[in-house]
């Protein structure tokens, strides 16, 4: 359902937290994480809903995902 949703245009803030918390659900940890994934999500909340939080996780996003790149 959120895969559907996310193909929606545009997708709003709610369908892209939903996404960014279900790629963390999906990840046994978070060197398993898809960070990439999840920045990516966070520059899309962050066009349409932008606050100083989501800044700050995206940022934390970039940090985890530049640490942890998949393999």
């Amino acid at each position: 359902m959120l895969e559907k949703a996310l193909r929606t245009r545009p997708a709003g803030p709610y369908t892209l937290q939903a996404a960014i918390a279900a790629v963390h659900a999906e990840a046994p940890g978070p060197a398993a994480t898809d960070w990439a994934r999840i920045v990516g999500l966070y520059d899309l909340l962050l066009r349409c809903s932008p606050s100083p939080v989501v800044e700050l996780n995206r940022a934390v996003a970039i940090a985890m995902r530049d640490t942890h790149p998949q393999a």
